[in-house]
């Protein structure tokens, strides 16, 4: 929440000392799981036409205004006192004041990106969005693979070894470089995010007419589809034994021999999360952090397999995830 918080509107907040932040408070809010939210998510996603039609929003009026008033509060802010930083909010005032995002290393390119300014309600729904889609996502897709490295110790002891091997070329320092020679947490994260994809599924709508490969069925185009990569992730024609957690999928040779299209937990093509690397980056720090200092263990209240909550928008666990966490020695 803290990063998310920064990135998206450049605001400062410590959730760990303030677990009762109202920045927080409202982000539990979007993703609190109703009958009414489950109602408007699947009609938003199943039929937007009739949605857009009959006016049912993706979020409260509630949230909606909260989350402009942030918006516009934060644009004055910072028009008022001249602040800049290197952010995503930045970018967008940017779109909104000059129409173009300035590129320090080529202004000579600036002009060429030259396009319709934005408005207020487009930065607050490009803030929303990125909110949405980097809080939720990120903070159940760590607790998942915590949970994984707690049931598999071996798995864990393995990584613990490679993380401290790799540290100890930086001096004990967590760089950006040292974060990228985790190859054996690359395998981890991917795997955990092949069993528990943050989003199920996903829409597309279809381009053209198209012949559906060794049948008769046709999709016509404008046709809305959804892609289910649970489903996917958890085909045993394309991962063995899909419920056991096995890093070995993702080694270098092993993740050649997946089919394309069959592991997308941030979509594929021009419209896949824009924050993939980002997330990646976000949750090996925090493995990497966790790891060096901590060991995890299943203990007693432990809930192996998990059970998935059907009305949350993203995967998410439907009982509390407990471990058992034991400080390393010397730390």
């Amino acid at each position: 929440m803290d990063v998310i918080a920064s990135i998206a509107f450049g605001i400062k907040i410590n959730c760990l000392n303030e677990p009762e932040n109202e920045f927080r408070e409202w982000g539990k809010k979007v993703f609190a799981p109703t009958l009414l939210s489950g109602v408007r998510n699947l009609i938003n996603c199943v039929a937007p036409k009739l949605a857009s039609i009959i006016y049912i929003r993706f979020f409260t009026k509630e949230i909606t205004e909260h989350f402009c008033n942030m918006v516009r509060e934060t644009i004055d802010h910072r028009k008022k006192y001249n602040i800049k930083r290197n952010d995503f909010m930045q970018m967008l005032l940017q779109l909104k004041e000059k129409g173009y995002i300035e590129d320090p290393t080529s202004p000579e390119e600036n002009a060429e990106l030259l396009e319709e300014k934005i408005s207020y309600n487009e930065i607050a729904a490009q803030a929303v969005i990125f909110f949405t889609a980097g809080f939720e996502t990120s903070g159940s897709s760590l607790a998942f693979c915590i949970h994984e490295i707690a049931m598999n110790p071996d798995i864990q002891s393995r990584l613990h070894e490679e993380i401290c091997t790799v540290l100890k070329r930086y001096n004990g320092e967590i760089t950006y470089d040292a974060l990228q020679e985790l190859e054996y947490m690359d395998m981890v994260i991917s795997e955990s995010l092949r069993k528990y994809p943050p989003a199920t599924n996903i829409t597309r709508m279809c381009t053209e007419d198209y012949i559906l490969p060794g049948t008769n069925s046709a999709l016509e185009k404008g046709t809305s589809v959804i892609i289910p990569i649970l489903g996917l992730h958890r085909d045993p024609q394309y991962f063995p034994e899909p419920e056991k957690f096995n890093p070995e999928r993702f080694s270098q040779e092993a993740k050649k021999r997946i089919p394309s299209f069959v592991y997308m937990p941030f979509g594929e093509g021009p419209r896949s999360c824009i924050a993939t690397r980002f997330a990646i980056m976000e949750m090996k720090l925090a493995v990497c952090v966790l790891l060096k200092n901590y060991e995890f263990q299943a203990c007693s209240q432990t809930i192996h397999p998990l059970v998935f909550d059907p009305r949350a928008f993203a995967l998410r666990s439907a009982n509390d995830m407990w471990v058992r966490v034991i400080k390393r020695s010397g730390k």
